[in-house]
């Protein structure tokens, strides 16, 4: 059984930065970094293009 997107969709996630936040944000654009992780997502049918981005900081 193979999985077949409907549409495509994207996610955009939305953190405060803080001290405590810190940490978190820079384990996720770790992982998003991640070539294994692109490669993978992009073996599940994924578009990794843009994974990672950061679309606005303040």
């Amino acid at each position: 059984m193979e999985f077949l997107p409907m549409q495509h969709e994207w996610v955009n996630i939305v953190v405060k930065k803080t001290e405590r936040t810190r940490p978190l944000l820079r384990a996720v654009k770790h992982l998003a970094d991640d070539p294994r992780m692109r490669r993978d997502l992009e073996a599940l049918g994924f578009d990794a293009a843009r994974l990672g981005s950061i679309i606005y900081e303040s």
